[in-house]
């Protein structure tokens, strides 16, 4: 579900291998696209009631080309952002890991940084 990724976990622990620890980490929230992915009835503000219901508005409403857009770029700048705050390149970079329910939002990001799909 899109909006039911509100929360994560991570284990993290030592590195047994020289060269495999996370180098760098960047967390953001951004609520500036939020009008073009939303669901506009549920939650205290517009509770589910018949008008709502009648209208369809308890689905996911979204402008798929700009939620892609705004999607890539940022995952783009928070990369950028992490090598710039660690002094690596993404000659340097084994694996790019990040969270997007789209695999063309991922490749697309990775390749504005320049990674190879195989990292």
């Amino acid at each position: 579900m899109l909006f039911g990724d509100g929360a994560g976990a991570v284990i993290v622990e030592p590195a047994v291998e020289e060269g495999l620890e996370i180098i760098g980490f960047e967390h953001e929230i951004d609520g500036s696209g939020g009008p073009a992915l939303q669901m506009p009835a549920g939650g205290s503000l517009n509770r589910l009631r018949t008008r709502p219901l009648d209208k369809r508005m308890h689905y996911v409403k979204q402008d798929g080309q700009a939620v892609f857009k705004f999607a890539v770029r940022k995952t783009e700048e928070i990369g950028a952002q992490v090598l710039q705050t660690t002094g690596h390149t993404t000659d340097e970079v084994a694996l790019f890991v990040s969270h997007q329910a789209n695999r063309r939002i991922i490749t697309s990001a990775a390749d504005r940084l320049g990674l190879p799909a195989s990292r």
